[in-house]
């Protein structure tokens, strides 16, 4: 569980972060030389927002945007509003797919999701090299020094293949998620499941299992009890005869009828 000691550690090193980012920014700035190392994090596209929008519209959620962009507060008291309702699941996961991704770089652009002008990662239980990397900047400014043109381009370019590196684990971390999830539920071919529509595509419709959060897919031809017409009005499939309607976000009972292990697909049916 969650406690609120936990929390407290979390806005201590957040603040540790901010505050030494803060620092090194307003020395590089006074000096006019040298550089550090930042966690950015920029502001989703308004497309991807729109999306978002248009999403918690279907599922009975108005929600008002005060100007073009919607601000990280605002995106916080949506989650808030979803909290411990059957959609939240897959509204936190289309929000985070809106999102920018945070990266590593010399370039200060502030932080989005955590609304911060500077932020950069000095502390956390886990050590990261980015947290060592800045300990030396600091420690470097601290003495009266600064980081030189050549060690400015090297932690340039460190910076990128610090937040490429840190896509590859995320990349490895879900692939190892979605085969255990896979080979589980292969486990279980023939059982019957709740679940929550999560996408509608040309070919078939996504669904989450509610329990292990396992996706599949169930394709639009083992849909047989009617013919189904997309419509993009509503982001929903309508049956041509019985009108019988799915939209995304709805709950939907699923049965597993089959897989693939190595390409991470699972085949569900509505039952």
């Amino acid at each position: 569980p969650r406690l609120d000691v936990h929390k407290l550690v979390e806005e201590f090193m957040i603040l540790a972060n901010k505050e030494v980012a803060s620092y090194l920014s307003r020395e590089v700035k006074r000096i006019n030389k040298g550089a550090s190392i930042y966690r950015i994090h920029g502001a989703p596209k308004k497309e991807a927002i729109d999306e978002l929008l248009f999403l918690l519209r279907m599922l009975g959620h108005e929600i008002e945007v005060k100007g073009e962009n919607i601000s990280s507060k605002e995106l916080n008291e949506i989650f808030e509003k979803i909290k411990g309702k059957p959609e939240e699941s897959l509204v936190k996961t289309v929000a985070m797919r809106s999102m920018a991704k945070a990266i590593y770089s010399i370039r200060n652009i502030g932080h989005y999701g955590l609304a911060l002008e500077n932020y950069t990662h000095f502390t956390s239980p886990i050590r990261r090299y980015a947290d060592l990397l800045v300990h030396r900047i600091l420690e470097r400014h601290l003495k009266g020094g600064h980081l030189r043109s050549q060690e400015i381009a090297w932690h340039h370019n460190f910076a990128a293949e610090l937040s490429q590196r840190e896509i590859d684990a995320t990349d490895a971390e879900r692939s190892s998620v979605a085969y255990k999830q896979v080979e589980y539920m292969l486990g279980k071919t023939g059982h019957v499941f709740e679940g929550v529509i999560s996408g509608i595509t040309t070919w078939g419709v996504y669904v989450e299992e509610s329990r292990t959060k396992a996706s599949g897919m169930v394709k639009f031809k083992d849909m047989k009890d009617d013919f189904y017409v997309f419509s993009k009005e509503t982001y929903s499939l309508v049956g041509t005869r019985r009108k019988r309607k799915y939209s995304v976000g709805d709950k939907v009972k699923i049965k597993i009828i089959g897989g693939d292990l190595e390409r991470k697909i699972l085949d569900y049916i509505f039952v």
